[in-house]
Order: structure tokens, then sequence, then C-alpha cells
């Protein structure tokens, strides 16, 4: 997600900057073990190397992941070389990457991310690693790490939670509780506009992925962390009703939230809550960083989104996670996993460390909350560009989520199975009807008053005269809508979920990766995608040249 700093007079970085420079609080006992993991691979005249291709291109993540190298070659005399792309190109070029010949070691994403490439055969498994380090790290962190084969393939280094941030001198002025189940958090932003005058949600999504992190915070309270992976993962339907009914709870939050969201930014709707004009923020603990003042940053606090169903109560939090993978093919990968200190980079404030067993002491109070709400979640997601295809997420949800906003109402419009369904077929049907009527009417009169002077009836002069004259009409009506069918692209994407159901010239979208593109390999299927309508086309070429001038008036 590429996002926008526009519209502040100082602007700040943008969540993809943000996520890069987050090098704080990372367990150097949770990173360590994979470089060791890989000791003494490098070449055959340098083996006492370990290689690294790392996307913290920014000035601060880079020194902060030098130290770490720097500490584990003191420790065990083994040098880490780094190979150091920009943020953007690394995630662009990562499959290629991976397939080509790739370092020993490489930063990515856990969930969904990390399971792609693991289930590609892209990446080694690192269970020995994690025989090591798996007490550090709580259940549902060990999830994230795993592929849907078992194994482990991710090292988790930092995290940070999305919560609902507010003012606690706000909260105290007008003796406001926070809110734990839904009922509670709707009569809070209901008081908050009608008695206080207050925004009770500040909202800014002009950059697009605001909104994704609402929907998934009231989906998996609605229906559970289970489902909300499913879905994220293309195995539930985008159609199912759990979808349809997170869209309705939605529809009741919404008119507390900021309006004009589609034309503001994230950092934008951060100073409303900064300048205690709103009363609640949903976000990332990097919302912290648009607070620059020392006391409003101390008097902000956050809590987690309540409970919407009793059954699922409070238990899944979103915490995007970055950490380290290795390579399919690391060189003469070697075992051994030293014990070492952990040290903790304080670059930024709005992060934590992944390991539960990290020394918290220096940490804000904030900082420390932050830590303990993720230690303690039962369930953790990642966002949804991460849990499913980003390319879904970037072409078909963020627009998606946008015209919501705008209008939540049109869900009936968007989302139903029947009206989409009934406008494919429809807006054919009513072509071809429209052609074959103007074709009739162009047949001469002659010939049907010829037939009922001869005593014909109304059915055998449609059946014995009309219908064969418009033979010609026919023959070219099935070969254009076929053509037409067959090219279409945007209604199998929207009413077919799964890739392998989808005509070849949709599935033809599956070919443009999710991190990279190969237009070479794009052109060879284009072109045989379009192999059957050249033989479609040569095999009725004088029906569809004559149908070109279906139902034209002859003068």
């Amino acid at each position: 997600m590429q996002l926008s700093s526009s519209g502040l007079s100082s602007p700040g970085p943008d969540r993809r900057t943000l996520l890069r420079g987050m090098g704080g609080a990372v367990a150097l006992g949770a990173g360590i073990p994979l470089l060791s993991a890989c000791g003494g691979s490098g070449t055959a005249s340098d083996p006492k190397t370990v290689t690294v291709g790392s996307n913290a291109s920014d000035a601060v993540p880079k020194k902060a992941f030098a130290d770490i190298y720097a500490a584990y070659k003191k420790k065990s005399g083994i040098t880490v070389d780094v190979i150091t792309k920009d943020h953007n190109t690394f995630q662009e070029q990562i499959n290629s990457y991976l397939q080509g010949t790739p370092d020993d070691v490489f930063h990515w994403f856990a969930g969904y991310r990390m399971q792609f490439f693991a289930g590609k055969g892209l990446a080694t498994p690192i269970d020995d690693v994690w025989k090591t380090i798996g007490d550090n790290f709580s259940v549902a962190m060990k999830v994230l790490s795993q592929s849907e084969d078992g194994n482990h393939y991710f090292v988790p280094l930092y995290t940070y939670p999305w919560a609902l941030f507010y003012r606690k001198s706000v909260f105290k002025q007008y003796g406001y509780e926070v809110p734990t189940t839904w009922d509670q958090l709707v009569a809070l932003c209901k008081r908050m506009m009608q008695k206080d005058g207050l925004v009770p949600i500040a909202f800014g999504d002009k950059d697009a992925w605001p909104a994704m992190g609402t929907f998934d915070q009231i989906n998996f309270r609605a229906n559970g962390y289970d489902f909300h992976v499913e879905l994220m993962a293309g195995k539930a339907s985008w159609l199912d009703a759990k979808v349809r009914k997170t869209f309705d709870l939605w529809t009741e939050l919404l008119p507390y939230h900021q309006d004009g969201a589609v034309g503001r930014t994230w950092q934008d709707a951060a100073q409303t809550l900064a300048s205690k004009k709103a009363g609640m923020y949903l976000l990332g603990t990097f919302v912290a960083q648009q607070i620059t003042d020392k006391a409003a940053l101390e008097d902000l606090d956050f809590f987690a989104f309540p409970e919407i169903d009793p059954a699922y109560g409070q238990d899944t939090v979103e915490a995007p996670t970055d950490g380290f993978m290795l390579s399919k093919a690391p060189k003469n990968k070697a075992g051994g996993s030293p014990a070492a200190e952990q040290i903790y980079l304080k670059s930024d404030p709005s992060v934590v460390a992944a390991s539960r067993t990290a020394d918290t002491s220096s940490y804000t109070p904030l900082r420390k909350k932050a830590y303990e709400m993720i230690s303690g979640a039962k369930h953790l997601t990642q966002f949804m560009d991460r849990d499913s295809r980003p390319d879904f997420t970037s072409t078909v949800m963020q627009p998606a989520l946008q015209k919501f906003i705008r209008d939540p109402k049109g869900i009936d419009r968007r989302w139903s199975p029947s009206t989409s369904a009934a406008s494919a077929s429809g807006s054919t049907c009513s072509c071809c009807a429209f052609v074959l009527s103007n074709f009739m009417r162009s047949l001469p009169h002659e010939l049907t008053e010829a037939a009922l002077v001869d005593g014909a009836s109304v059915w055998r002069l449609y059946w014995q005269i009309t219908l064969p004259l418009c033979k010609p009409a026919m023959a070219a009506l099935a070969t254009l809508p076929s053509i037409w069918i067959y090219n279409d692209f945007s209604w199998a994407i929207v009413l077919i979920s799964t890739g392998e159901n989808m005509p070849i010239t949709s599935a033809l979208n599956n070919l443009s990766g999710q991190y990279f593109t190969d237009p070479n390999l794009i052109a060879a299927g284009a072109l045989l995608t379009a192999i059957p309508t050249l033989i479609v086309y040569f095999a009725l070429q004088r029906q569809f040249v004559s149908g070109l001038t279906l139902g034209a008036n002859k003068g």
C-alpha cells in the first residue's frame, strides 16, 4: 500500500516508511539463531559468511540491523554480508529474487505472505531454530510463523497492534468509560456526537488502506478468527452472509465516523485526535508519531476493539509482524543456535518486540500496554493486505470499501450475487433482443402479408417464414455474444472467488504476481488466450461481418 503524506504542513512518514523504520524492539535472541542456522554458508572461499537480503533501506532501520549483525559477528565470528534494496523494489521483485539465486536469509512478513512462498517451495523450514527460540514466543506468534504444512518458516522480530486510541484527559473531562461491548461503543459514539459535540471516531481513508483495518476488526469480532482467515485467504466467499453481517454492523457505526473520510489522510485524522476534537481513532500504534507534544503523547492511551459476539470475545489482535526467513537453498546450511543476549533498538517508540520474553523496562506505558496486548492475544492477524493477495486488496477491496464509505446503502447493489448475475446476463440478452428485433423489422412485409393471405397462422408464419430468414442473424448473434462472454473480465472476478473456476481471460490476471509481474509470461498467456477467438472468427467470418450491420435500417 503506497500511502500519501499530503495534507499536513509538516507531513510525517507514510505507513510504508513507518513499517520500514520500525526497527525498534528487535530480540537478538530470535534473530541470531536463524543466522546461526546458516552459519558457515557463504562461498567455498569464504565459509564464515552469511548473506542477507534486506528491505531496510532507510537510514534508521539500516543502522539498527547493522548493530544486530555486528553483535552476531562478535559472538559467532561469522560475518553477515547484507545486500540492501529499496523497500518497494524489494517487494516488487521478491518472486523472481527467490526463484533465482537468493541470499541465505531475507527480510519478510509473517502470516499469509510468508505462507505463500513457503507453499511455493521458495523457503526452507527452520524447525530446528524454533526448538531453540520457541519458548520466547506466544502460541499466536508461533502460528503466524507456520505454513500450512505445519513447519516453521519465519522468525518474528517486531510488531505493533491496531486498537482504538483516545486522550485520557478527554475521557476524564466528559466522564467516559472504556467500552467493552459493541452496544457500549455505539452508545458512547452517540453521546460524544449528540451531547458533547465531539467527532466520535476520527477517520481518514484518502490512502484507501485505513478502512481495511476497520473491516478486519469488525469481521473477526463478529465472525471469529477462523472465518476471517479463510476469507482473507480466498477459502470463504465474499458473498457469504457473514460478510454482509460485517457491513451491516459497520453501517451502524459509520455515521459516527468523521465526515469526508475519503478526502482526508490518516495523518490529518490523527491531528483531530491530537487537538481533542475527536474522541477515538482506530489505527495502529504508529499514530503516536503524529503527536509531537510530549504531554499530549503521555495523555494518549488505547483499548482493544470491543466485543461483538461473546463466542469470540476480544481474543484476536491485529498485529502486523516483520522478521526473517531462510531461502530455499542456503549455501552449506549448518546447524547451531548459540544463546544470544537481546539487543533492543530504540529508533521507534511505536513498535514492540515479538518475543514475549523481551525486556520491557525501557518501554513507555503505551508501549508496554501494546506489548502486553500482543503477548496475551489468542490469535493474531496481520492486516487485510498482508493476510490476502495484495493485488486483490488494491484492485478490488480498496475501491469497494471507499464506495461503501461514500454510500453504505449501495452495499445491496454491489454485494448481492443475484443482482450481479442478473446484471451480467441481462446486459447481453437485452442487446441481442434489440438487434434481433431490428433485424426482423427489416424483413420485407410482402412475405408476411402473402403468408397471411394464404391462410397461415401467426405461429406458422413465425416458424416457417420469419425464423428461417433470421438464421444469418442468429448465427451472427451466436458468434458475437460468445466472443463477448469469452473476453469478459470484470464479471468473472466479481462473481467467482477461486482462481481455478475462472474463465481463461480472467484467469490470465493470475499471471500478474503478487510481488512481481513478468511481461513476457503475460504476453505469452494473452497470445494463447486469443487463439480460440481467432478460430471462431475465421470459422464464422461471414456471420461475424454480417453481424456488424445487424438491425441497421435499410434505405
